[in-house]
Formats: structure tokens, sequence, C-alpha cells
């Protein structure tokens, strides 16, 4: 195989790096290489030389190109393709992630939505290739990628390219298109001309998979799977059977009329495949978890607006009707049967763009009628639902109509009607053939006909924005993601309709904004909304307003982002985006100005109290903006309402170097308010930069309520939702209400909501992060052997964890004493992988120092082995000197080994990166001095420290903070101290932040802080106390690595009898 690379390298040298082999089938064989004039990552398919040599290569690469010309959200497009040294190859991009086989592979069966979620995006993808005469032959686990949660196929049409080139040639070299485990009867038999319904029966195998972990048949030979292809029914026999009892009823009708043995038996299209796994009766694909660098954006809008969201109203329930108001409402389905071209969204879609022309004519928001058509089920509304809409939304106008299709064109009908009385006003109807040519006119005339009248249509151009048919489908798929708050597949189609249209400017305008919604930084999206601006083809006036907000924001010209949301405002005081704007562009200025009036001498000029006002209104205009609020996206949420007391607004001056600031939240007159000073003096806790006593306290638990009233809502309305429960169980934990006392149920338990979230879990990855939430329970709960029976439990598959979760995995082995797994799990892990230096910056360097780091880190924690820290200290130093700049050798050492030198400092003594001044990093401060002989400057340092948290519970406090000053103070010979200050954070167990396992340094210095109480209990004859925490150190780290036994075995002595008899 060396061979072929050599070979492949050479002849196809001027344009791409071939890097490495990636894998290999039974057609191809797969490299990684680098696309040179693009500089960009491509997956390099080369067919097999035998199978090369037996083709045609003309016919092959004349077939392929019909496969080029896909483009959809769900399929692996081809860049390039051609016959270079005789070896026939296709170039497709590199997809990070995994194929569907990794993941069954990994997990067996899936659960039913996650599954039914990834069969319907396969199912798209087939209607759209097949209505263009591309059947796939070779749906296989092996062929579905997962992309950031979605699905995508890849190879389409190139195994109709191999038969179409080779014919009967291709099976004599021992290789056949098409997969026994998935191959349709008809393609088993031999038939050469078989048509899509051939990839419904195959895909109907892969979903019977996801749900059973199994192929439905299984043979010992190739030859065996196919003959049960022809003959036996699915489930019939083994572990199958019983699996395949466990599909719902409704689903299981699905999967077994996709695998009909005859085709005309099957569903007859795609598209009729992708309507019966989206119906009522089967589990609704939930929308998958959002990447993990989140967006600090939405989640900031529920979370401060929450101040006035306790009840969530109905905005115009009962209010008069607005008669210059419009509501556009999908279109209704005659007979049910939905048109594969131009469905009801995508009518409603395409008139919303034409009315939008017209600067004087004012249009419900599409979130507002996405939010109720979610109320009501999310389901095709008929007139009398229409107009129910509309009165819900305080419209005295509705345009509604039906889309369908008859013979050979489309008819669209659409009638104009009066919400008070529900007669027509106006109606017309317009007719296009099934290419959908002149699609844009013909709404546009639409549209002008509602408005005026039958008789005279306004033509005006551009309301679609595209002259390319596959564009506008592609935005369309996106802005139907909007709708149910699915950014990630919303920016993926966005993305493809821009690679079609560069020029397409409403998809370079919602692909900005998702963007920025999703927290990507403004570089990476403002070339968007120039281009939304810059198009030949101008947006309406509305969108024109967002796109220069947003061009405003990217630029950080805040001031300006804020004076286009309030012009559009005043136009339509209900806009969502532009409220969400608002509040926005005044959260992210972080500047701070001069301001004498300010105890510290300066304010910041972003109003934090504007901006809660305006993402409140958002909220309340559109509160189905709670389904964008899940499992990671939650996590946000304390930190940007600020919930946590050890949590505070950054910001930065230019006066005229740059200057950072912080700020604690306290209340003024009950309005959060933040007074910023400058950063290094607030961590370092100087004089005058405390708030006062209780102040900060007062905040937090105020806005905690607020965040209790948002949560408790979403429960309410969502009873049943994972999500929803996980958000509320997370804040009931912020209120210290961990278990219920006496009713309440899951309203007062974080425990027993979190429980419950566990059982409504709609993928694995919710699912493990629920655990790891109920682990952290236990723990403050006391419920030491509950929490490691658990913990055991999500640690026994970590040789195969996953980026998404070896972070946690790490943190719960450090928990349970297995250091050395901990070290192997945190370097795989995201986002700790990134070093950031001591102001906060990020540093990227080599893997290899950021990995030796991270294991330094860990065993640094844990306190040892001490020869495994000073040899990963002594790596990373050879490994800076030899691969860092020498400008920036400093500042990555310190960044690598800080907490490092701060944690084994008792064992180590002074290190090389201690210095005087650290910044915020007061306790290497105080080594220093200690270390230099300045025991009375640290004993008053650490009294002042200690006096300024007065009022704080002491769970405040992370607790390896509390257990490295704990650990000072014996240094200085401070036994009573330390002891009394160790004790009263332990006894405040359930009061530790939501952190405690989210840092190594945390989970370590929890079960340090217990080893080093009960040995203190022990040396002043405090029995009771030794045994309390000796026992709870038992319980979590029994099976601890060797290096640890010596302390498992002192804290087995000082249980007592009963331990020692273990």
């Amino acid at each position: 195989m060396a061979d072929l690379r050599a070979r492949l390298q050479a002849a196809l040298a001027d344009r791409y790096t071939i890097e490495r082999e990636l894998g290999r089938g039974g057609m191809a064989i797969v490299f990684l290489a680098r696309d040179r004039r693009h500089d960009r990552d491509v997956a390099v398919k080369v067919l097999r030389p035998e199978l090369a040599a037996s083709l045609g290569p003309e016919r092959f690469l004349l077939e392929i190109k019909v496969a080029a010309g896909l483009t959809h959200p769900h399929i692996v497009p081809l860049h390039d393709s051609g016959e270079a040294d005789g070896l026939l190859y296709y170039v497709m991009p590199f997809i990070q992630g995994e194929s569907l086989r990794d993941r069954l592979e990994r997990e067996g069966m899936l659960p039913v939505v996650a599954a039914v979620q990834l069969a319907r995006e396969v199912a798209d993808a087939l209607d759209y290739a097949h209505r263009q005469s591309v059947v796939h032959r070779d749906i296989k686990p092996e062929n579905i990628l997962i992309q950031d949660g979605h699905a995508v196929v890849a190879d389409f049409g190139i195994a109709r390219a191999i038969s179409a080139a080779g014919g009967h040639r291709v099976t004599a070299t021992g290789v056949a298109v098409g997969t026994p485990d998935y191959m349709s009867p008809e393609q088993a038999q031999g038939e050469e001309q078989v048509d899509g319904r051939s990839d419904i029966y195959s895909l109907g195998c892969v979903l019977y998979e996801m749900l059973t972990g199994e192929p439905p048949f299984i043979g010992t030979t190739p030859q065996e799977v196919l003959r049960k292809q022809l003959v036996a029914t699915p489930g019939e026999e083994g572990g199958s059977a019983r699996a395949a009892r466990q599909i719902p009823s409704a689903l299981n009708r699905v999967v077994q009329k996709a695998m009909a043995k005859s085709p005309a038996n099957r569903y007859q299209s795609a598209s009729e495949l992708v309507a019966a796994l989206g119906r009522p009766s089967l589990p609704l694909p939930r929308l998958l978890g959002l990447p993990r660098r989140w967006w600090a954006g939405l989640v900031t809008a529920a979370a401060l607006g929450g101040v006035a969201v306790t009840v969530l109203p109905r905005v115009f329930l009962g209010a008069k009707l607005d008669r210059s108001l419009y509501a556009v409402v999908p279109f209704g389905h005659p007979g049910g049967a939905v048109p594969a071209l131009l469905n009801g969204d995508q009518c409603e879609l395409l008139l919303n763009d034409a009315f939008g022309r017209w600067t004087d004519v004012r249009v419900v928001g599409g979130f507002r009628v996405d939010d109720e058509r979610l109320r009501r089920g999310n389901r095709p509304a008929t007139v009398r639902e229409a107009l129910d809409i509309a009165r819900a939304l305080g419209s005295g106008l509705l345009v509604w109509g039906t889309v369908g299709e008859f013979g050979d064109s489309i008819r669209v009908r659409a009638a104009l009607y009066d919400v008070a009385s529900g007669g027509v006003v106006r109606e017309h109807s317009v007719r296009f053939t099934k290419d959908l040519h002149e699609l844009a006119q013909k709404f546009n005339e639409l549209a002008d006909s509602l408005l005026l009248n039958p008789h005279s249509p306004t033509a005006a151009a551009g309301a679609m924005g595209t002259d390319r048919l596959a564009a506008w489908r592609a935005y369309s798929y996106g802005d139907s993601a909007l709708g149910i708050w699915d950014f990630p597949t919303a920016a993926h189609a966005f993305r493809a309709a821009i690679d079609i249209d560069p020029q397409y400017p409403h998809a370079n305008l919602r692909l900005a904004q998702v963007d920025e919604w999703l927290g990507v930084s403004p570089s990476e999206w403002r070339s968007f909304a120039v281009a939304a601006l810059a198009s030949r083809r101008p947006l309406g006036p509305q969108d024109r307003a967002r796109a220069e907000a947003l061009l405003a924001m990217a630029d950080s010209r805040f001031e300006q982002a804020c004076a286009r949301y309030r012009q559009l405002l005043s136009r339509d005081s209900l806009d969502f985006t532009a409220w969400f704007g608002l509040g926005e562009c005044y959260r992210k200025d972080r500047l701070v100005v001069k301001d004498a009036k300010s105890s510290s001498g300066w304010r910041f000029r972003g109003s934090y109290e504007t901006a809660l006002e305006a993402y409140r209104r958002a909220l309340q205009i559109v509160p189905s903006v709670h389904l964008a609020f899940r499992g990671d996206a939650f996590a946000r949420l304390p930190s940007l309402l600020f919930t946590e007391t050890n949590v505070f607004r950054g910001g930065y001056a230019l006066t005229p170097d740059t200057v950072l600031f912080g700020a604690w939240p306290t209340l003024d007159h009950d309005t959060l308010a933040f007074v910023p000073y400058v950063l290094k003096d607030l961590l370092a806790g100087r004089p005058g930069t405390e708030p006062a006593d209780f102040a900060v306290e007062r905040a937090v638990a105020h806005n905690r309520e607020v965040l209790r009233s948002i949560t408790a809502e979403w429960v309410r309305v969502f009873p049943n939702s994972a999500d929803a429960l996980e958000a509320h169980g997370r804040t009931l934990e912020t209120l210290g209400e961990l278990e219920s006392a006496g009713g309440g149920g899951e309203q007062r338990s974080a425990l027993a909501t979190i429980r419950r979230a566990r059982g409504h879990a709609g993928d694995s990855t919710q699912a493990f992060r629920l655990a790891v939430s109920e682990t952290r329970l236990l723990l403050k709960l006391g419920e030491f052997d509950r929490a490691r029976a658990l913990a055991d439990s999500l640690l026994s598959a970590w040789r195969t964890a996953t980026p998404a979760v070896a972070g946690d995995l790490a943190r719960l082995a450090v928990l349970t004493g297995h250091v050395h797994r901990a070290a192997e799990l945190l370097p795989r892990s995201e986002p700790e992988s990134v070093m950031t230096s001591p102001e906060g910056a990020v540093i990227r360097v080599q893997p290899r120092i950021t990995q030796a780091a991270l294991r330094l880190l860990v065993y640094s924690a844990v306190g040892g082995p001490l020869d495994s820290v000073t040899a990963l200290e002594r790596r990373i130093d050879r490994e800076v000197q030899g691969y860092v700049d020498a400008s920036r050798r400093t500042v990555v050492r310190q960044s690598a080994m800080d907490l490092p030198a701060v944690q084994t400092f008792p064992e180590l003594g002074l290190q090389a990166v201690h210095r005087a001044r650290a910044g915020g990093l007061y306790l290497m401060e105080w080594q220093w001095a200690l270390a230099h002989g300045d025991t009375a400057g640290v004993r008053a340092r650490l009294a002042a420290k200690l006096a300024g948290r007065k009022g704080r519970v002491p769970g405040d406090i992370p607790i390896d903070f509390t257990f490295q000053e704990a650990r000072l103070l014996l240094q200085l010979g401070d036994t009573l101290t330390a002891t009394e200050y160790l004790g009263r954070s332990l006894d405040a167990l359930p009061t530790l932040g939501s952190m405690l396992l989210s840092l190594v340094s945390e989970s370590a210095g929890l079960v340090r802080a217990m080893v080093l109480r009960a040995e203190l209990a022990a040396r002043t004859g405090d029995a009771a106390t030794a045994q309390r925490w000796s026992r709870a150190v038992l319980a979590l780290w029994s099976d601890a690595d060797v290096e640890l036994r010596p302390t498992v075995e002192r804290m087995r002595t000082l249980a007592g009898p009963a331990q020692r008899q273990d």
C-alpha cells in the first residue's frame, strides 16, 4: 500500500499532498490529503487497482460527474475526480467526526429518537438524489458520516458509476456493488436497473440496526445473508428478534414497510419515508446537542430575560386585532399530500420575502409564527387553526392557502382573511411547472395581488435573492431548521446555499446571524454580513438594517449596532431579532470608561440593565426559544446570569495601553450592578475591591430566584423534556435544594429532577451528562458509596471515550483514585486541551506541550506520584526550549506549570515559575513570600483574605482553594485555624458550587481535603470526625491506584475496626 500512496502522490503532486491512509473498503482506499490550491484537508478515494483495471475509465468519469452535481445539506459533495497514472480517484471533503458504523460499534443500539433523526436526514438526502435520477446503491453505516450530530451521506453515485462503467466485469474482480447486509432483494438478484426503492430498503436495514444493534439478517457467509434478504423476515431469530420486540410498534411498522420484499409494497419515494418518520405517533427527532463552543447570546436572553417571565403570558390573548399587521401562516396540503418540490412552509417563507419588498407593510415575524405552531404541535394548520394563530398574534389580517401538485404543474392558492370575521378579503392563485421556473416572480405576483387587487400585480425582482433553485432549497431547509431552533442544521444549510450562490444575500445574512447566536468569532462570520450588504440583489429594508447591525457588532461598533436595532424596533416593537440584538450589543460592549461618580472611578459603557430588559422582551415575545437551551448550553447560564458567587464581569479600558477590569455583581435598589476594578487587584483581593458584606450574596440569591422562575416555567410547559428538567435540576442545585424535604416532588428537589431527566434522555451524550450531574449531587449529599458506584459505571468504557466525554471521565477517575487513567483521559478532552496565560489569553502551542501540561495538572492535583510530577516538568521545559520562540517561553512555562507548582509547594517547595507577582494567583505570591522568610506578611495577608469573606457561605470558596489555604495555615503553624477552616467547608458540602466535577483540581481537592480533615481530627483525639471523613475517603478511593494505597491504609486505620476488616 505504501507503493500505491507513493504512486498517487507522484501523480497528483501539483494539486494534493497525500498525508496518510485513513482506511480501506471493498472498492477503494481512502487517503487524507491536503488540497494545495485551497489549503484544506480532503479525503482522496482511490479505486483498488485491480478494480480500476477492469473498468472503462471514460464511462466511470462521465457517470461520476452526475454525483458531483448533487448539492444537499446531508450529502457529502464531490470536489474533484479523474484518472492519474492509471488510478481512478475522486476527492471529497475530509469530515471531522465519525461514521455511523463507528457509533454503532461504540454504543450498540442507538436511542430511538437519535435513530429516527438520523434516518430522516438520510431519507431526505435520498429524496433529493432520486429526484435527480441518482440512486446510491450502497447505503450502509460506513457511508453515513456524522458531522456535528447530523447525518451526511458519502459516496453518492459511486456505486452507480462503477456499475455503469464496468457492468458484469465488476463481479469478476471479486468486488460486488452493494453490501449483503443492506442489499435489496432486487439488487441481490442482480437486477441492473434498480430504482430509488432499493435505497429505501437499504435504509430500512440501517434503521433496523440502529434500533436493535444488529443487522436484520445474519449469516455465516455473504451468500447466506443474501438468501435471507430474499426470503426471511427481519427479527425472526436470535438476539435480533428479542431486540426487535423493543422497537415501538408504530416505528416497527415503518421499518417493515421500508424493508418489504417487493418494491411495490415499500414506500414509493424517500419523501414518503421522511413523512412517515415524522408522524406524531413516532418519537419526533429532537434537536441534537450544540457544539461545545457555546454562544453567549441566546443563553443570556433566557437568563437575563427571566426577570419578568414568571408567567410568560400569551402576549396578545384577547387583545385588539391590528388590521395593519399581516400574519403569514404555513400553507396546507390538499388531501394531506405534501408536494416533493414545494411545501407549505416554503410558501410561507417565499411570501414573507415578497411582502418584505414593501417598506410600509408590517408582517408578523417568522419566529413568532413558528412559536404559535410549536404550541399547537408543529403540524400543518387548517384555515380555522391559521385564524386562531393570527388572533393569538394580534394580527387583523391572515394570509393562508394551499399548495398541491396537479398533473405536471404545481398550484398555489392564497387568500387574505379578515381575522375578526373569518371572511375572505381577496384571493389569488399561481401555477408553474415542476422546474419551479420564475418562482420568485410568481410569489411576488401572489403577494402583490393580495395586497392590491388581482388585476394589478406589481412586478419586483429579487425577493428570493437568488436565481439558483438549489441555493433556494438549501436556504429554505435552513429556514425550517431555524423555526425549531436547530441552529447547527440551519447554519449547515445556509452555508450550502452560499456554496452554490456566494452572492445570495438572504443566505449570507442568515448565516451571519446564526453564527453570531452560536458564539462563533466575529472574524469568521463578518464576511457573510459584508456579502449580504454587497450583493447585486439587494435585501429588503429590514433585512438590510439587520445586516448593518451585525457588521457593526463584528467591528465592535456597538453603539452603531444598538442604533440599528432601535431603528428596527421603531417600526416593529415585536421584532424578536431586534430585541435580542439590542441585548447583544449592550452586553458585548465591555469597554470601561472613567466616571468620577463611581466608587472605583470607572464604569462599564454598556448597560447590563438595558441588555437585561432587551433580552426579557425578546423572551416574552417568543417563549419557545427555550427549545434552544439544552445540555452544555445551560452550563453557561449561571455565569451569564451571575448565580455563582465566584463569577465576575470582565471588561477593558484603553488608557492608552489595554487594562483588564473585573466587577462583582451587587444589587443597587433591586437592579443588578457592577463596579469595575483593575482585574489583578480584584483577583488578589486588594483593599477596597471587595463589595460590602453580603452584597454579592444578596445579588446572587436574587438572580438564582430569577433563574428558578425561568426553568420552572420550562418544566411546566415541557413536563417530559429532558432539557427542561435538566435545566431546572441544575437551578435547584444552585439554590441548595438538593433533596426534597416533604413534598414538592421534582419541582423542589434537584436529585429527583435530574433522575427524571435521565429517564427522558434523548441521546447517549445527554444521558452521560445527566449521570455526571447525579454523581455530583450524591457527593454533595454525602452519599459517597452511591456516588462511587455511579462513577464506576460511567468509567467502565473509559478506553473508548470520545473527546466530548473524556474530560468528565478524567475528573471522575480522579474522584475514584484512578490517577493514571485520568492522566490518559484529560489530554483527549475538549476544551481543556487549550492552555491559557496567567492573564486569561489563549495560548496555542504544540500538542505535545499541551498534553504534557494536562497530565501534569492531574498528577499535581492529586499530589503525586511526585516522580511523575518532576519528570513532566522537565519534559515541558525541554519542549518549550526546543519548540517555542524565545519571546514566548516564559508565558508558556507559566501557563503550563503555575497551578501545578502551587499544588505541590508543600512537597516540592519553591519552583522555577514561582514569583513575587503572579497576577491573580495569590497563593503563589504567598508561597514565594513564605519561602523567603516573610512569615508575618503571609499570616497578615491570609488573615485579611479570610476576613474579607465574612458573610459568605463556606461552600462559595472552591474546595481546592480551601484545601491549599488550609495547608498554608499548617505551614504557618496555625493548626487550630486550619482545622476549623477545613471543617467549616466540608460541613457545608451541599453548598459547594456546580464546578465540583468540572475541574480536575476540585475533584482531587475534595478527597484530599477529606484526608487532611481526618488526619487533623485524629491528632486532636476527635475520633468521630476522623471516622466520618476517613470512611468517606475509603468509599471513594478503596480501589485507588497503588501510589495512593498508603493514604488508603492510613484512612482504614482511622476508620475503625469495621473498616479494617474489609
